[in-house]
């Protein structure tokens, strides 16, 4: 079993985009380098846990020819080193012992040597260990291999301190030891089988090469062994010098496994086939960028694991909106089977970059060519394709939208909705109602500072597939009240004023300031609910606390809205309740 679902934080920003399992040794996925050492080890069959970014270990095992020998087992939640076991306790059990090696780790003792070991005595549990002063922290019996304690050793024992590799054999019988609640830690499991039979979990420490890779320091300190070929002799590792198509990616870029599709992909386009590229910043989404190609000629290679539905719509409005001049990327070449897209590339330069770098007049000059364009966009629904207008964003989704902010940010990050406290609903209903009420355009939906790119001093689009019809008010919402880039109260008026004379001469929708303002004001409150809820559903679930930098800024957008509101007496009965758990929430965040 191959512990493959930490998250690797110690190697940010490098694990943002790559799960570090997956870190390129002399260019071959360090993951294929322990599958191919468990083999000659004689493992024939093998279970890899998953959680951080498992498409891209998916697509690594996916390109292994004993592919079908290899079971993926999920965790939507990290379930611990001991909680990895138990989960996977059904397909384990078939096996009188199992190799243990953690996902992270580069050593040079040869597994056979191990299994040997442990088969030829009768431990629970034998642990491949190596002298590291600055953290050993298991403790060997003076006269034994018998592993007394983890932590520290115990008093008078006269004790040789180790420190564990990652890398165990484990007799079947030793899962009867693992607690049965999850997460919980491989140690757990070894301090109960030694409770219980105290000779039972065993230290080996050869005299070997072993490196973690959990710091880039250490990762650096890999490749320097590797250099000087400590490692040499590992079986799997690519020889050094080796320049085979799968071990070698073009200097200064980043691995990034995609399907082999992607090759012929990006060879119909003209483009060199390779699978390597810079990996681009996935944000809140499961699909996969690379950028790929070399020089001045690029293109961006996208691929949807799902390849369903959204890819369909993703394709389908791409061309309308490219077609239409309303800044989509060209789609250079598909393959919707495989979940594949090779776009023009649009660059780096987001609206939020673009805009940090400017004085106050040329940043309201740049949110007025945004502006502009969201006109263009709103104005061509009558040339929309169906996927772009079959959907109509209302009041269900509304109350979705509210319902995932009470869930994901008040309930399970701060919570707050407990039983007995006053209920919103009331309100969410109140507000869905308003909003919905609003003449309805052609809606990009997330229509943010990250999702508007500057190329060339063009406004540029992405992540536009769940465009739909819906309220004129909700995008200009998500662009003047985006907690990714905050504006001030003066330039928010002004570039309302902007929008609702560019509205007025468009003839879009029939509404004067007044009924613009107040528009915008309860679409905002939409907005920034959606907003807070996916930060905390993202960092929650998918472990990316990138997002809760946006806790602060999106609750003083949402903070600012209410006020107005009440102010203004927008709304019929108020949203005293949303206000109060609002308040609460500022003074947890703080």
């Amino acid at each position: 079993m191959i512990l493959a679902a930490g998250l690797g934080t110690r190697l940010r920003p490098m694990t943002d985009h790559l799960p570090k399992p997956l870190l390129p040794i002399r260019g071959k996925p360090l993951l294929s380098v322990i599958i191919d050492n468990l083999r000659a080890a004689g493992c024939r069959d093998f279970v890899i846990n998953t959680h951080h970014l498992p498409g891209q270990i998916g697509y690594c095992v996916a390109r292994r020819a004993d592919r079908d020998r290899c079971t993926l087992l999920h965790e939507p939640r990290i379930l611990g080193t001991g909680g990895a076991l138990v989960n996977a306790r059904r397909l384990l059990r078939g096996s009188a012992d199992i190799l243990l090696h953690n996902g992270d780790v580069l050593r040079d003792a040869p597994l056979a040597d191990l299994v040997a070991r442990h088969r030829g005595g009768d431990a629970l549990a034998t642990l491949l260990m190596v002298d590291w002063p600055q953290v050993n922290s298991v403790a060997l019996a003076p006269d034994s291999d018998a592993v007394l304690g983890f932590g520290s050793a115990p008093d008078s024992s006269g004790a040789r301190m180790s420190t564990y590799t990652g890398i165990a054999m484990l007799s079947r019988a030793f899962l009867e030891y693992l607690p049965s609640e999850t997460p919980c830690s491989l140690i757990d499991g070894f301090r109960a089988a030694i409770a219980d039979r105290p000779d039972s979990v065993r230290g080996w420490a050869p005299d070997i090469v072993w490196n973690d890779l959990g710091t880039l320091e250490r990762f650096r300190d890999a490749e320097t062994s590797l250099r000087d070929g400590d490692f040499d002799g590992l079986p799997g590792l690519p020889p050094a010098g080796d320049k085979d198509r799968d071990a070698s990616p073009p200097e200064g870029a980043s691995l990034t496994l995609l399907p082999p599709e992607a090759d012929a992909l990006q060879a119909a386009a003209g483009f060199d086939a390779r699978i390597y590229g810079r990996p681009l910043d996935l944000q809140g989404s499961d699909r996969g960028f690379a950028r790929v190609g070399a020089g001045d000629r690029t293109a961006v290679l996208m691929h949807d694991p799902e390849a369903g539905d959204e890819l369909r719509r993703f394709l389908e409005i791409g061309a309308f909106l490219h077609g239409g001049g309303l800044g989509a990327p060209a789609i250079l070449a598909q393959d919707p089977p495989s979940g594949l897209a090779l776009l023009e590339d649009l660059g780096d330069r987001s609206l939020a970059a673009a805009s940090a770098e400017l004085g106050e007049a040329e940043k309201l000059d740049l949110y007025r060519r945004v502006l502009d364009r969201l006109l263009d966009l709103q104005a061509a629904g009558g040339a929309a394709p169906r996927a772009a207008i079959d959907r109509v964003f209302g009041r269900e989704d509304l109350l979705w939208e509210s319902g995932y902010f009470r869930a994901w940010f008040l309930e399970k990050e701060l919570g707050l909705c407990g039983a007995g406290s006053p209920d919103p609903a009331l309100e969410f209903e109140r507000l869905a109602v308003a909003v919905d009420a609003q003449p309805k355009v052609l809606m990009h939906r997330d229509f943010q500072s990250r999702n508007i790119m500057i190329r060339d001093g063009a406004v540029r689009l992405i992540d536009f597939q769940g465009m739909r019809l819906g309220p004129y008010a909700y995008d200009p919402a998500s662009l003047l009240r985006d907690p990714y880039n905050p504006l001030s109260r003066s330039q928010r008026r002004r570039l309302l004023e902007y929008y609702g004379a560019g509205l007025a001469a468009s003839g879009t929708v029939d509404a004067g300031p007044d009924r613009v303002e107040r528009d915008f004001l309860l679409a905002g409150l939409q907005r920034n609910m959606q907003a807070l809820g996916a930060y905390a559903r993202l960092s929650i679930d998918k472990g990316r606390d990138f997002y809760r930098a946006f806790f602060v800024p999106g609750l003083d957008q949402l903070r600012d809205g209410l006020a107005d509101v009440a102010e203004l007496r927008i709304l019929d009965g108020g949203l005293e309740i949303l206000g109060a758990l609002v308040e609460d929430a500022a003074r947890i965040i703080d």
